[in-house]
């Protein structure tokens, strides 16, 4: 599978953990997004109560792609520790 133009495999292990944790950061951003008010309470606007959005579902792609790496770092025997060499 590719991220951007590379094959994840032809990826170095630095720049592979380097992106499966920008791909970790993402999701926490997300995950903290969805606790945001207009998600999990009615809001009042103009005399008329508007029900929560819907927090949309996570990209099935997305997943995929994170598996990937995480199948990827499985094995070369990679831990996160090593990023910061």
């Amino acid at each position: 599978m590719k991220f951007g133009l590379v094959e994840i495999s032809d990826m170095n292990d630095l720049e592979l953990l380097s992106s499966y944790k920008n791909l970790q950061d993402a999701e926490k951003r997300r995950n903290e997004a969805s606790k945001h008010s207009k998600f999990n309470r009615d809001v009042e606007k103009n005399g008329k109560t508007i029900k929560p959005m819907e927090f949309p579902p996570i990209n099935p792609k997305f997943l995929e792609l994170k598996n990937e790496f995480l199948i990827e770092i499985q094995k070369r025997k990679l831990t996160m520790d090593q990023e910061n060499v």
